[in-house]
């Protein structure tokens, strides 16, 4: 996983036909002549359809302020959300955006990983001036000016923490280093990103460290990266990116058909193994990793020496994007965006009664909180779309046989968007029915005592929802997930009271009374 510096030959290496036996005798005798890398300064620099390479803080303000309505001149007003005003690490916020609140947490909290010599990290409070109460201005004066909206982007845009208060053995940033590894994450897919919400991604201390280490998978950078050329260290990060992915995805670099490719099965690459570079002749992770970035900046190159890997790639990790030229490189290209389509027509035109029940298992106390307190619907609606549009990436990229990881981020925006009104609707009104199942199936058991009774409705109301005489519903309860109805008891429970409560004892409640009586318990526009 480390990667290392060495020396390399130059060679050119041209595109031919695979097939044929000059192609052969050139392929052999470009692995005899291996360049340490998959790609050069020049291949990277011609690379196609690179991302944004240069970065200027007014740009990155604009992008604040279109998403979160962060203070940026001249630029139209986002969406109104609920600000906040709070203390985080010894900074008081004043009317900010919740999510910038979430950012600067999550950038200035310490690890809570040991210090150095086994010493556990005190919470540092951070002192700025009093005027102070943004994010923005938070994060320049505490990482410094251009650095702290640029950590700020890296976490938003990509889920990457850079905070050297947050991780022990890691430097501050620059500007201009963040700037360059903000290029290198812009040249891959925008699908690719993020996978996770705060994952590390650091300077190593500075002056310290081994000599020949570049960067790491964990993700750290090293001195030896900054006397590399712009170009190489973007390469350095894209390569380490692929270790990342690589287990995102749940294991490309491991799996059978990957591992078959070179023979690294057999514990060791076999003798007719083509590599795109000599770096990646040192295990299935590293072959992996340069085959990615060989993949992004000199794809002929990996083409050419190994059609199998190419192609593995491009199927499992850039879903089908290419970049030989500009057109294969389009987003519409790619199978991601292709299911993204096809998830958004599934959902306005059609609903799965097996949303529902997943909706039931992951969002039970949620739902069964819609009859006890009204608060809860906004959470309660929220968790449904949420469960409901990823039942539908989950069927289309099945249909697709594609990954799922890859439509992470599309998940993440877009589920509020356009998740069926129709579907969110099935799971109240079978949450209705089911509660009403299982009163009726309790107050059926206890018919007799409640007609009988002599005591007041409301003794008797409270009587049949003893903690032992629920037991009849929990049949009916069961969708919600196995542990559910010990955990709602008392809110069911509570429930059934009020229910009881509507009716005459003595005049017997139809199915229908009591999902009426229900439904004046839910919120008014859930009625």
């Amino acid at each position: 996983m480390v990667f290392i510096v060495a020396a390399s030959a130059a060679i050119e290496v041209e595109a031919c036909t695979p097939n044929s036996s000059e192609a052969l005798g050139a392929l052999i005798e470009a692995q005899q002549h291996l360049e340490w890398y998959g790609a050069d300064d020049k291949d990277i620099q011609k690379a196609q359809c690179l991302g944004q390479q240069t970065f200027k803080d007014e740009e990155l303000l604009y992008y604040f302020k279109q998403k979160y309505q962060v203070e940026a001149p001249q630029v139209p007003q986002a969406p109104t959300v609920k600000k906040l005003s709070k203390e985080i690490n010894g900074v008081q916020f004043v009317d900010e955006h919740p999510q910038m609140l979430s950012l600067f947490k999550k950038l200035s909290k310490q690890n809570p990983m040991k210090c150095a010599y086994g010493v556990m990290c005190p919470q540092r409070h951070y002192s700025v001036s009093p005027a102070c109460t943004k994010v923005v201005c938070a994060m320049e004066e505490i990482f410094g000016q251009g650095v702290g909206v640029r950590l700020l982007y890296l976490l938003d845009r990509y889920g990457f923490n850079g905070s050297h208060h947050v991780y022990v053995e890691s430097a501050p940033w620059t500007a201009e280093e963040l700037d360059v590894a903000l290029a290198a994450l812009g040249d891959l897919p925008d699908f690719l990103l993020p996978q996770n919400e705060n994952k590390k991604f650091t300077h190593y201390l500075r002056g310290e460290g081994e000599e020949r280490t570049v960067g790491n998978a964990t993700i750290s950078i090293f001195d030896r990266w900054n006397q590399k050329s712009a170009q190489g260290k973007k390469y350095t990060i894209v390569h380490e990116l692929g270790h990342y992915l690589a287990s995102a995805m749940d294991g490309l670099d491991k799996t059978p058909e990957w591992l078959s490719f070179s023979g690294w099965d057999k514990g060791t690459s076999h003798a007719l193994a083509v590599f795109p570079s000599d770096y990646a002749k040192t295990n299935a992770d590293e072959d992996f990793a340069e085959s990615v970035v060989t993949y992004r900046y000199n794809p002929l190159r990996l083409q050419v020496f190994s059609p199998e890997k190419y192609a593995y790639i491009k199927k499992h990790l850039f879903a089908g994007l290419e970049y030989i030229n500009e057109k294969q490189c389009e987003k519409t290209q790619s199978m991601v965006y292709q299911a993204e389509q096809a998830v958004l027509a599934k959902e306005k035109r059609h609903f799965d009664q097996q949303y529902a029940l997943n909706s039931f298992q992951e969002c039970s106390s949620l739902l069964i909180n819609l009859f006890v307190d009204g608060d809860s619907t906004a959470k309660a609606q929220q968790c449904v779309k949420r469960i409901h549009f990823a039942a539908s990436i989950k069927s289309v990229a099945d249909e697709k046989q594609l990954r799922p990881q890859l439509l992470k981020k599309f998940q993440n925006q877009e589920a509020e968007k356009f998740v069926s009104t129709k579907s969110t609707q099935y799971v109240y009104d079978q949450v209705l029915h089911l509660i009403a199942d299982s009163i009726e199936k309790l107050l059926q058991e206890k018919k007799e005592y409640i007609i009988l009774s002599n005591k007041s409705k409301e003794a008797r109301c409270e009587a049949i929802t003893g903690r032992y005489v629920y037991q009849s519903a929990k049949e009916a309860l069961a969708v919600f997930g196995e542990n559910s109805y010990y955990q709602q008891r008392e809110k069911l429970n509570s429930i059934a009271q009020k229910v009881c409560a509507e009716w005459e004892l003595n005049d017997w409640p139809t199915k229908e009374e009591v999902v009426a009586s229900l439904k004046k318990l839910l919120p008014q526009e859930l009625q």
